[in-house]
């Protein structure tokens, strides 16, 4: 006999009383919190359970008898099911409003610091086609999902993948966060490929020709196309062909030929057959080559206010020496190298590094060190001893925050002023409790480079007691 389906354990007419972390929404069920993806504060909704845990349940709601008057209609008919976009549903002010109020509780709550000043978000005067870097993927079996009510018929896809799914695809004509050039570029290349039976990959079995699909623009006009496929055949060239042909405002067509088990492409060569193999990027009155391989900041539209009032925020002098620690390829480091007497970068990835400094000559910036390094490992008094105390250290980590070697450094070190540029809040709040032993947090301040997702970048300006 077949296995027995059990039914889905529905809770119904759940409040849904206010936001939480990571986009989720709060509700209680008999005293027990349940998260909620895509609700908002005032909702009132039947949701069906997809994990219990011990202290929580995650649920995700699947009929609305009241809806919040946060709500607003989603742009984006994949809303929900993408996974991209967790706030679309909410007015955009009201997305301004709940980011500040996460970084103040986390500062609150994890951090137990007060800034001395809260200044406002620096909202987003772009909040949809801002982002410059799309990576879709190719799957011989797109995920099927009722939307409007519709089920989409089970075909290849070209899109992104579901949340916690690296197998399924979503199918993605149109998004919204891509601006027209892109969107019509992705479209074209599925169909170029659908019309020539081209194999599109499996992830399960790992067979298939077209892989992925990256396409990156630049402030300048740049336009990079990247085809990641198992192999060149005859097919692939004449899908290449066809988009220089389509497209000729491409200044960058590549491919990579990728054979391995999964879809990095660091390690791989890029093979350039249109155009340059590079793009070329402007924050403030520094250019930036950026290579296909190369991190870059995602929202050109708001890096500049980002790194403004980062800088504003340090008081740069001309005496200045200046650690840039996580540096990336250099980006605010070479953006305020100018004003000061020197500035030393360091940052774990050897390519970042390399673009880093070939930026730095492109620009003429003679003033810079870069290093490569693991952080806890490459900043230690060796270095600094060899390059100099700093005055400022700008510190911009991963999700994860610093590790507490670097902080404790830091505290030893003691530079007059630290300003820490965070894409999470409540890492940077832990990390503030711990430099607290001998900084003030002066001022804070969030930017939103995301708008429609719960992320939110947060500038703290740190000053030495």
């Amino acid at each position: 006999m077949g296995k027995r389906r059990v039914a889905p354990t529905i809770l119904p007419n759940l409040e849904v009383i206010k936001f939480a972390a990571e986009g989720n929404c709060i509700a209680k069920h008999e005293e027990q919190i349940v998260f909620l993806p895509f609700a908002a504060p005032g909702d009132v909704v039947d949701a069906q359970i997809i994990k219990k845990k011990k202290n929580f349940l995650q649920a995700k709601p699947i009929v609305f008898h009241l809806k919040s008057a946060l709500r607003v209609e989603p742009k984006c008919k994949y809303f929900g099911v993408c996974g991209g976009c967790k706030w679309q549903h909410i007015a955009y002010e009201n997305q301004l409003q709940l980011k500040e109020q996460q970084v103040k509780d986390n500062f609150e709550k994890i951090g137990k610091v007060t800034p001395f000043e809260y200044l406002p978000i620096i909202g987003a005067d772009k909040i949809y086609a801002y982002r410059n870097k799309f990576e879709f993927s190719f799957s011989i079996s797109g995920w099927i999902e009722k939307i409007e009510d519709k089920t989409i018929e089970k075909k290849p896809a070209l899109g992104f993948h579901i949340p916690g799914r690296f197998d399924k695809i979503l199918d993605i004509d149109y998004c919204h966060l891509a601006n027209e050039t892109i969107n019509e570029i992705c479209r074209f290349v599925y169909e170029e490929s659908y019309k020539r039976a081209i194999p599109f990959y499996d992830q399960v079995n790992n067979k298939g020709i077209l892989r992925n699909l990256i396409i990156r623009t630049s402030s300048t006009g740049g336009l990079m196309v990247i085809l990641v496929t198992s192999e060149l055949t005859d097919e692939v060239k004449e899908v290449l062909q066809a988009v220089q042909e389509e497209f000729n405002q491409i200044t960058s067509l590549n491919f990579i030929i990728n054979t391995k088990m999964n879809d990095t492409i660091f390690d791989l060569d890029v093979v350039c057959i249109h155009g340059e193999p590079n793009l070329y990027d402007v924050i403030g009155k520094v250019k930036f080559k950026i290579r296909p391989k190369s991190f870059f900041q995602t929202n050109s539209y708001q890096v500049n206010k980002l790194y403004e009032c980062a800088i504003e925020m340090a008081a740069l002098k001309p005496t200045d020496v200046v650690y840039d620690l996580y540096t990336g390829t250099g980006s605010i480091a070479l953006s305020f190298a100018k004003a000061v007497k020197k500035v030393v970068g360091i940052e774990i990835l050897p390519q970042a590094i390399e673009d880093a400094k070939e930026n730095a000559t492109l620009n003429g910036i003679t003033n810079c060190q870069f290093f490569v390094g693991d952080m806890k490992k490459a900043f230690t008094i060796d270095l600094i001893n060899q390059q100099g105390n700093p005055d400022v250290i700008i510190t911009d980590p991963p999700r994860n925050g610093m590790d507490e070697e670097v902080v404790n450094l830091i505290l030893t070190i003691a530079p007059e002023k630290v300003v820490y540029i965070s894409c999470n809040p409540a890492t940077q709040a832990r990390d503030l409790h711990l430099l607290s032993a001998k900084y003030n947090v002066q001022t804070s301040r969030a930017v939103d480079m995301f708008p429609h997702t719960h992320h939110v970048e947060n500038v703290a300006l740190l000053v030495k007691r």
